[in-house]
């Protein structure tokens, strides 16, 4: 009988040890990743751009590609609320900062284990996600012209395409370094906004089916429901099939 008591004993204070364990291990690892997050928005500040998206790589990919027992949710709301709230070019960033926050956005829709608090939070997060990237397929929704070869000024010979350098006029080898220079940035663009289209080709089913199953019948009057649907700029046709399901439920 004692042997058996004893045995009760040790699992009952193993269970407790690694409970607090887990507990410390939570916290542990939030202090420590969003003290990082903090750091990495000075190189931010100091207009190191891509060296901020690379460091914020990492770090989600450190968050969201092993299955850990630690909640991170916390901190990946606090990154993606830093990210999200950014505005960038496609000069600065090309497409390094699409890939950070679609990992986030998928991550956050598809973890279920959080608490009503957390859940609020990410809705709300995921709904101002939607509607950055449409305002700027809205802004930018006509793709630039670009060409493989930039024509020469008008009065130089040569061939379009050729080494600026070659140009002896500095002025008119000027403007050509300046159209090469267009070129470029529309061809960015471009990409950019094929990305942001992609992006919410893609998730439009996914996050009308997550408002759905996270929202209730009763929350379709609150200010809450409210802002998130114009957060998002749902079109008549999402909110009507968002609001139909909710209430059918």
């Amino acid at each position: 009988m004692n042997k058996h008591i004893n045995r009760i004993v040790l699992i009952a204070g193993f269970i407790l040890v690694y409970d607090n364990y887990a507990n410390d291990c939570t916290q542990i690892m939030q202090d420590k990743k969003i003290n990082e997050i903090s750091q990495i928005e000075e190189l931010w500040k100091k207009g190191n751009i891509l060296e901020y998206y690379a460091k914020v790589k990492d770090i989600i990919l450190d968050l969201t590609g092993k299955d850990s027992s630690c909640n991170q949710n916390v901190t990946i709301d606090k990154l993606f609320d830093n990210l999200i709230s950014k505005e960038v070019s496609a000069n600065e960033v090309g497409n390094e900062d699409l890939f950070v926050v679609e990992r986030i956005a998928s991550y956050l829709m598809s973890f279920e284990k959080v608490t009503q608090a957390d859940r609020l939070v990410n809705i709300k997060l995921l709904c101002r996600y939607c509607g950055k990237i449409r305002k700027e397929i809205l802004e930018n929704n006509r793709p630039k012209r670009v060409v493989a070869n930039v024509p020469l000024p008008s009065g130089v010979s040569g061939e379009a395409g050729m080494w600026p350098e070659a140009i002896k006029d500095s002025i008119v080898r000027e403007k050509y370094k300046a159209a090469i220079r267009d070129n470029q940035e529309n061809n960015l663009i471009n990409k950019r906004l094929a990305k942001l289209k992609s992006m919410d080709s893609e998730m439009r089913k996914p996050f009308i089916a997550y408002l759905i199953k996270n929202f209730h019948a009763q929350d379709i009057s609150s200010t809450f429901f409210s802002n998130c649907i114009k957060d998002a700029r749902l079109d008549d046709w999402e909110k009507t099939e968002i609001i139909n399901n909710i209430r059918s439920m």
